[in-house]
């Protein structure tokens, strides 16, 4: 019989003699090891974001930080003209593209409706920019003509059934009709630039007509709009294009800037690192967070290394039911790293055990992995190469530090006492034991203090007392024009309902982004300044049916009639902005434009709200001025607040109320 059959008969009768130790090493290290991999697996997919791109080291997407009247404000997005005309100047710049989101778009199609919420309008360089892959269609030619447009696989098989749709068309609820002049592999979900269609930008040239769309003038470069990709040529840097930017900057914008007293800055981002970009950017796509990655990595590792202490604790612990082994071994003439050797080759057999287990656990979890983590992986992950080399090689590492002290312990037994039956002393290992124990309980410590503070976290995010009550609120996108004409009679059908207890109209809520307004207000000595200052829209109802409340003041009120237009409720934050503090009833405050185009100077503020978190908890409270209109054009969404417990019965009465107005766009909405 040889060595190794006679090692490996050993390691399976040690395994069934004390079973119950045996089966909670090996399960114990298998769910450590499989939760680190999905750990690993996360880490990797996040790290990866948009570097499956060729040459995405040599592509930055460009920002936008204006300063106008000493308020700074940062954005994602960029002018129509910037990126062509920075080509133009610059000779460092090989190729651009402009991206532009239309928001939701309808199409009919087989007399059925369908509702896309993931397409973008976008330059016909794109497909060699981003080297998108086409299924079908000529990459030079697909996007050049107005009302063209490029589908993935999936939504070309969703509309006809199959990949190849060239020639197809699709027609818009708006009567626009769409002819199909290309196909592309679905983009792959490790980006922020995913998408499932792509609209010819020469379709908003056609709407706007070409001379306002290639507009250069001063104006055309302080409005803002879309998301603007540039690719450098190879040994070139964006260090370069900032430095001369301040000459762009007076050729172009300066004419519009010293009227404004603003100025601006042109920022660029690496396009792989953009989805962890640090910057706090307006209308930003989503992003992640770095910090989390790193929270991730120490757990998977705290992971790994509590599972190889219980390996080794468990090793060490029952080592004198091996002694009698190890004497007879000795004495036939095992030398001692013959001993280590097969320790650490049980440890390692057993931790390649634990490896096939814990794919196994991985293989059917993944798919409740991807619904906790948000992820769309399959799999097959587990069968790549690069991957499966990783894993064994760390379940190697594992067996062979799980398995050193056990192996180095147990070889150094006397055989002359444990054939006499003396027994051993387990002083030394008995230390290192409590060690062991020590260092787990530290671990395990660290990783259920960092857990409470996290549950601290969701805690204070679900309860904190944001300035309004965001309960039992639904938020109804306002897209049809039959009910937008008819607001007022909508919101009066659906408070019938005793389940309604208020409505309110406005062109956002607290979460979504918001505009940015100058207006003039009153100075220390009376005269009148101009301020940059958040905004959006509300109706007379919106306020207290979100529980607003005051500092000071009132809210609107449709008895007044003077309200309308010359009444303005700002928050807290924008009365000590303005140095106003407790005295900011009556001042003057009124919409710049208003008062250059009519010199009048007749607006007043009637009310301070307290303080109110409209954007992340991660950001401060910034001023904000919440605008009276009457203009139903001007709402994008309705707010409904419901009596707690009646979200079934409230909803339905919301689609039946719909229905009377005849809608054409699908219900859309969220608490």
């Amino acid at each position: 019989m040889s060595l190794k059959s006679n090692y490996l008969k050993t390691l399976i009768r040690a395994f069934k003699r004390d079973i119950f130790y045996s089966l909670i090493n090996l399960f114990g290290l298998a769910i450590g090891l499989a939760t680190a991999f999905l750990l690993f697996i996360y880490i990797l997919d996040e790290l990866s974001y948009d570097k499956y791109i060729p040459d995405h080291e040599r592509i930055y997407r460009l920002e936008s930080e204006f300063s106008i009247k000493g308020k700074e404000d940062l954005f994602a997005l960029t002018s129509f003209p910037l990126a062509p005309t920075l080509k133009d100047e610059y000779p460092e710049i090989e190729s651009f593209v402009r991206f532009f989101e239309p928001g939701q778009t309808i199409f009919e199609h087989n007399e059925q409706i369908y509702q896309e919420d993931s397409l973008i309008l976008a330059d016909s360089s794109i497909f060699n920019f981003l080297n998108i892959e086409l299924l079908a269609g000529d990459p030079t030619k697909a996007l050049q003509e107005p009302n063209t447009i490029a589908l993935s696989r999936t939504m070309a098989n969703k509309y006809f059934g199959h990949f190849n749709a060239i020639g197809q068309s699709l027609k818009t609820n708006d009567g626009d009709i769409f002819q199909v002049t290309a196909v592309f592999e679905d983009i792959p979900w490790n980006t922020h630039l995913r998408y499932n269609g792509i609209i010819s930008a020469q379709t908003i040239a056609k709407q706007l007509g070409e001379e306002r769309f290639n507009n250069r003038s001063s104006m055309a470069f302080w409005n803002i709009g879309l998301i603007s990709f540039i690719k450098l040529y190879p040994n070139t840097s964006t260090e370069s294009i900032m430095d001369k930017f301040p000459g762009f900057y007076d050729k172009y914008m300066r004419e519009i800037g010293d009227q404004i007293n603003g100025d601006f800055t042109l920022l660029a981002t690496p396009l792989a690192k953009i989805h962890y970009n640090t910057r706090n950017l307006q209308y930003d796509m989503p992003t992640g967070n770095i910090s989390y990655l790193y929270i991730l990595g120490f757990v998977g590792f705290f992971i790994l290394i509590i599972a190889s202490i219980n390996y080794m604790n468990l090793a060490t612990a029952r080592s004198s039911r091996r002694a009698k082994e190890v004497g007879i071994r000795k004495v036939s003439g095992a030398y001692r790293n013959m001993l280590i050797g097969q320790f650490l080759g049980e440890s390692i057999v057993l931790s390649l055990a634990a490896l096939l287990i814990a794919g196994i656990i991985i293989f059917f979890g993944i798919p409740l992995f991807n619904d906790f983590a948000g992820k769309h992986f399959t799999s097959s992950i587990l069968f790549q190469p690069n991957l499966l080399l990783i894993f064994i090689g760390l379940s190697l590492f594992i067996g062979l530090l799980s398995g050193l002290y056990p192996a180095l312990y147990l070889s150094t037994f006397d055989p002359v006492k444990i054939l006499k039956g003396i027994s051993i002393s387990d002083k030394s290992g008995a230390a290192f034991r409590r060690l062991l124990v020590v260092v787990q309980f530290a671990i395990s410590a660290f990783m259920i203090i960092g857990s409470l503070i996290v549950s601290n976290q969701l805690n204070f995010m679900q309860n904190k007392d944001l300035g309004f009550d965001k309960n039992n609120v639904v938020v109804l996108s306002l897209r049809d024009t039959t009910i937008r004409q008819n607001l007022e009679a909508f919101k009066q059908e659906l408070l019938k309902n005793p389940n309604i207890i208020a409505t309110g109209a406005s062109s956002s809520t607290p979460g979504r982004n918001v505009g940015i307004r100058v207006m003039m207000i009153e100075g220390a000595d009376g005269s009148m300044e101009e301020k940059t200052i958040n905004n959006f829209a509300v109706d007379y109802d919106y306020l207290q049916m979100m529980n607003f409340t005051l500092d000071t003041g009132r809210f609107y009120s449709r008895e007044r009639g003077t309200d309308i237009n010359s009444a303005y409720i700002i928050n807290k934050k924008a009365a000590e902005n303005f140095n106003w503090h407790e005295e900011a009833l009556g001042k003057n405050f009124q919409d710049r434009v208003t008062v250059y185009d009519s010199n009048e100077n007749n607006g007043e503020i009637i009310g301070v709200l307290n303080d109110f978190n409209y954007a992340s908890l991660h950001n401060p409270i910034d001023p904000i001025v919440l605008l009276l209109r009457d203009n139903t054009n001007l709402f994008d969404l309705l707010s409904i607040r419901i009596k707690p417990g009646t979200e079934k019965e409230s909803i339905e009465w919301i689609k039946t109320v719909r229905e009377n107005f005849q809608p054409y766009y699908p219900l859309d909405y969220q608490f």
